[in-house]
């Protein structure tokens, strides 16, 4: 009996790490790479109020494990800048939510070769489970250079502001990837054996990543056909889904409806509908526990 027992404890406490990550709402993982080959990191966590949260010196030594794991793994000398640590925590008591912020200085975080900047072997499996969990990731790529090579290609490529942008880390661990950055001016003085090698592959990665987004279009247009009919179509941000919501919905919902039929968090939605209070589309009142979310264009 007390040997039994014991294992449930065990199990339990070896669950727990887990369900803290399920809390959070939201996950970004925001890197930067550096000319020398650092990255700095930041990580932004929404969750709900009652939460809990690491302190500063619980995520060093969350960073140092993972840091460790990912140096033995790449036998790369890459390290921890202590010094570069910090963290933010700012509470919303509207929508009864926080946002943590911590940053970090990743050393020897990508391999300099030359005119190129390579990296991507850190993303080792456990990489994000070890730090807050599956997320959206943006790399943020230094300005005089551009993107040459990428295992996995991006949901999302800015040139403007040099970033690249994945919806799930899950994706870029999976492909086990690898990004090469290139000098702009140098890539204009290769050699013609190397321009077309460099064409060969990218029409290679074009040709794979049109039939991937062909299969993926393929497959969500058989799930759209077995599902319920929409209420709205088109491609729309959260803030107009709301809108046509309450549109739809004679210009009053309430804000427990939202959640619902929108499949938001109450503190996404606290959120969102905070915000465009602000920007005067709609304004909310309450009638007893409830929350009536009235629209105002």
């Amino acid at each position: 009996m007390n040997q039994t027992l014991a294992s449930v404890t065990v199990l339990l406490i070896l669950l727990m790490p887990v369900q803290a990550h399920d809390s959070s709402d939201h996950i970004e993982y925001n890197i930067t790479i550096n000319v020398d080959g650092s990255a700095t990191w930041r990580i932004i966590q929404v969750t709900d109020i009652d939460s809990a949260i690491d302190s500063l010196e619980d995520f060093q030594q969350r960073l140092l494990t993972v840091i460790n794991a990912v140096k033995e793994s790449t036998s790369r000398d890459i390290a921890l800048d202590a010094s570069s640590l910090e963290m933010k925590t700012k509470v919303h008591w509207e929508t009864s939510s926080q946002t943590i912020e911590h940053t970090f200085r990743w050393e020897n975080f990508s391999a300099v070769k030359g005119s190129k900047i390579v990296f991507g072997d850190v993303f080792i499996d456990n990489l994000f489970s070890a730090l807050y969990g599956d997320g959206e990731l943006y790399i943020t790529y230094p300005q005089g250079y551009v993107v040459n090579s990428v295992s996995m290609q991006p949901d999302g490529q800015s040139n403007s502001t040099q970033t690249l942008h994945w919806y799930r880390t899950q994706d870029l661990i999976n492909a086990k990837s690898s990004i090469t950055l290139i000098k702009s001016d140098a890539s204009t003085n290769l050699p013609l054996t190397t321009l077309a090698a460099t064409l060969s592959g990218v029409l290679t990665v074009l040709i794979v990543g049109f039939l991937l987004f062909s299969r993926r279009k393929q497959k969500k247009q058989n799930l759209l056909r077995n599902a319920e009919p929409p209420l709205w179509g088109g491609i729309e941000n959260n803030e107009e889904k709301i809108l046509k919501l309450l549109k739809s919905s004679g210009g009053s919902i309430r804000q427990s409806e939202i959640c619902n039929k929108l499949k938001f968090s109450r503190a996404k939605t606290s959120l969102l509908l905070a915000k465009m209070e602000k920007n005067n589309q709609v304004k909310r009142d309450k009638q007893g526990k409830n929350k009536i979310v009235y629209i105002l264009n």
